[in-house]
């Protein structure tokens, strides 16, 4: 098979089940592949692009196992030397893996950004992260990567949006508060630093994130005016809120 002839985009398909209209079968058709560098061959080594290999592990009914691999292509994938095309597999007869790795690799924090006007906390991981075993309470905001004098864990601030590599945090009230009132804490970027352990997250096949303190990448402070919501008058005293 010659491999100039060789294009993924829109002719070749993973999928969930055999037979693409079985009850509830997904299918995730590849929009490209990484520039493969081996010659013309009987085998092919396809690197998947960024955006199909996180719909894959987006979708816990395709590429678990080998039971839910299955693949099927159009005949204009490949041709031979001589310009024939390859046998297509369809979706209703489609080739189903001969062997299946699964993703052992921890995933990594690899930076965050910190607005302290809008108290949001975005998160950018290494691979795709399931929304649901993230723990806050796991979270640390600190003002160096290794000894800190000043932190605030993050215990019952919301996690905003979905599966994915990409989270966001909202901070609460009270550890704005609390962020704010410190000197040494996210008063620069290079003194705020996220701080997680391994049980903070894990990704769709349940590998626990690397435990790891990173500084902000992008970090917007505190400029909004403070205001005035009451006062209390109380035998000469007044008490402002």
């Amino acid at each position: 098979m010659t491999l100039s002839s060789l294009v993924v985009a829109g002719r070749l398909t993973l999928q969930s089940a055999a037979n693409s209209s079985a009850s509830g079968a997904e299918a995730i058709t590849l929009s490209g592949e990484v520039a493969a560098t081996q010659g013309d061959s009987d085998t092919f080594s396809i690197a998947l692009l960024t955006a199909d290999h996180d719909a894959v592990k987006l979708t816990d009914a395709v590429g678990t196992g080998s039971a839910n691999t299955t693949l099927s292509f159009v005949g204009t994938l490949i041709t031979d030397q001589g310009g024939v095309s390859v046998t297509p597999a369809t979706a209703h007869d489609v080739q189903v893996a001969a062997s299946f790795v699964v993703d052992g690799t921890a995933p990594l924090l690899v930076d965050f950004d910190f607005d302290l006007n809008a108290g949001g906390l975005s998160l950018s991981f290494s691979e795709v992260l399931r929304k649901s075993t993230l723990n806050t309470g796991l979270l640390t905001l600190q003002d160096s990567t290794t000894l800190a004098t000043s932190s605030v864990p993050l215990t019952g601030s919301t996690v905003i949006g979905s599966n994915g590599p990409n989270l966001t945090v909202a901070v609460t009230k009270l550890q704005l508060d609390a962020i704010k009132a410190s000197r040494t804490l996210c008063v620069t970027n290079t003194n705020c630093v996220v701080a997680l352990s391994t049980a903070a997250i894990k990704d769709m096949a349940a590998n626990p994130v690397v435990s790891v303190a990173v500084t902000a990448t992008e970090f917007t402070p505190d400029t909004a005016a403070p205001e005035l919501i009451t006062f209390n008058y109380t035998s000469g005293c007044v008490v402002l809120v």
